[in-house]
């Protein structure tokens, strides 16, 4: 490499006052095995002149095999990468003009192109002038501390991406309560950010109600016990007054800089899981009820409708020899009304369509029946061809489905107009009942004391399908309901 022409305008101004410290004796053998033990080159700069005495390690720091015939501090700059270089420059010159030491990091690009990262510290030393006369110092290769560091802030960074990121609520947070970071999903499912709820003890006293001393001293456990872990399941309430529940495990996770204990709480939302298993343990007794009104309402209709009928056809055939035409016109129109409510009984238990012809005809008729008895108009679509033929257990439960559904509009949304949308999808038959009626508040109503509504649930997880409700007060009501087709469909007669 070229010899760079030295600096001639390197200021040379006073440090601070003090006695004059010769300059440590290089040829101290303690001292240099010291520093090839620590893998520090050491440098002697001569400020008037602009040259400097090494250590071979030094050089090699610079990537030289050997020591080169001279060394100067503009030698040492062009090394410097660009970027680093007028700050390091500003260094320097601001340790002479205030006698402080230099001490620097900086990346460097070696003689062979390899960029590295070194760390140099100097010292001003005076001359009988009382002027900075040499700079004493060390320099040390320290990439691997460099790339240590970077790959701990890009670990760092990717464990907090993970915890923002993550599908389910979690909560970082230090042993004097300050919330470090919760997932988006706990913002969502709580509608409260990291701002809102900065500590634990205000987390606690939004969330837990009466029950936030017991939460708070677990939490002041776990952070006292950096070996303890807890696990289990608590209610929580969001901001707008529901109660979710979840199922959480919190472990430690050591201590920061400041030697606080860190502790990252998990929890999944198990809610509609809860509500699930209470409405499969409910299910039996539902299911019994739901059948003891169908035969409530049945013997009903016999009785009410099919029994006053009979009774006046009996008194109207009383005295054959006495029938007038009109009498007999009577007695005919009876028996006619008669046979339209065993039909209508028939068509409610079991509709033969549904057997003979399939799904769509079945729910065709169903909805011209509905529309004449409510007056409420069906706005049908169905993308599944009148011939396509799906497992009886499917096409029983879609039309129950639809069938409850559709009592539900009549009984409570208040409204003229429903729509019915069924179409397949590669691996289930889905159907969607919407109405923009009255509606409901889902979380708040009591799904299993509602008869029709557990119903359809309850048919839909019998066939191994799920039920969603989505409904807002004063904006209407869509259910919808997924049944896997796990089974061959039923060709066609």
């Amino acid at each position: 490499m070229t010899r760079p022409e030295p600096r001639s305008a390197l200021p040379l101004r006073p440090v601070s006052e003090g006695a004059h410290a010769p300059a440590p004796d290089r040829g101290d053998e303690r001292l240099q095995f010291a520093l090839e033990v620590a893998g520090l080159g050491q440098w002697d700069l001569d400020l008037e002149r602009g040259t400097a005495f090494r250590s071979l390690l030094h050089d090699q720091i610079f990537g030289y095999d050997d020591l080169l015939p001279e060394w100067t501090y503009e030698l040492f700059l062009q090394h410097v990468v660009a970027e680093d270089r007028d700050d390091v420059d500003a260094a320097f010159r601001a340790a002479l003009d205030l006698g402080t030491d230099w001490d620097v990091e900086c990346r460097i690009r070696r003689a062979d192109g390899v960029v590295r990262w070194i760390w140099a510290r100097g010292r001003c030393w005076q001359g009988i002038t009382g002027t900075a006369s040499r700079m004493l110092g060390i320099v040390g290769d320290i990439t691997a501390r460099k790339e240590g560091e970077a790959a701990l802030r890009a670990s760092e960074q990717r464990f907090h991406r993970a915890i923002s990121e993550a599908p389910f609520p979690i909560l970082l947070h230090a042993s004097d309560g300050e919330i470090l970071q919760v997932s988006r999903a706990f913002t969502e499912i709580t509608g409260y950010t990291a701002e809102e709820v900065p500590t634990i003890e205000a987390w606690t006293g939004r969330a837990y109600g009466t029950r936030r001393e017991a939460v708070r001293a677990g939490i002041r456990q776990l952070h006292d016990d950096d070996r303890r872990t807890d696990e289990g399941e608590f209610v929580v309430q969001t901001r707008d007054g529901h109660e979710r529940v979840w199922s959480f495990s919190s472990a430690p996770l050591g201590r920061d800089a400041d030697g606080r204990s860190l502790v990252i709480s998990m929890a999944a939302d198990v809610t509609e899981r809860k509500r699930a298993e209470t409405d499969l343990r409910q299910m039996p007794s539902q299911l019994l009820a739901a059948g003891e009104h169908e035969r409530r309402r049945v013997a009903r209709e016999l009785h009410d409708e099919l029994g006053g009928l009979l009774t006046s056809l009996q008194i109207s055939l009383a005295a054959p020899s006495s029938q007038t035409p009109a009498d007999l016109a009577e007695s005919r129109r009876l028996v006619l009304v008669m046979l339209d409510k065993v039909r209508d009984l028939s068509l409610d238990l079991r509709p033969s369509l549904l057997d003979d012809l399939g799904l769509v005809p079945a729910l065709d008729q169903l909805l011209s029946r509905f529309t004449d008895q409510t007056r409420i108009t069906v706005d049908s679509r169905f993308e599944v061809t009148d011939q396509e033929r799906f497992a009886t257990e499917i096409e029983t439960t879609a039309y129950r489905v639809v069938q409850e559904a559709l009592t539900n509009v009549a009984r409570h949304a208040g409204v003229d107009h429903v729509q019915v949308l069924c179409h397949r999808e590669p691996d289930a038959l889905v159907i969607h009942v919407v109405d923009e009626g009255r509606g409901f508040d889902v979380e708040r109503v009591d799904l299993a004391a509602s008869t029709g509504l557990s119903g359809i649930r309850e048919r839909a997880a019998l066939s191994g399908g799920r039920c969603e409700m989505a409904s807002t007060p004063g904006m209407g009501t869509r259910v919808t309901v997924e049944l896997p087709l796990a089974r061959p469909a039923v060709p066609p007669p």
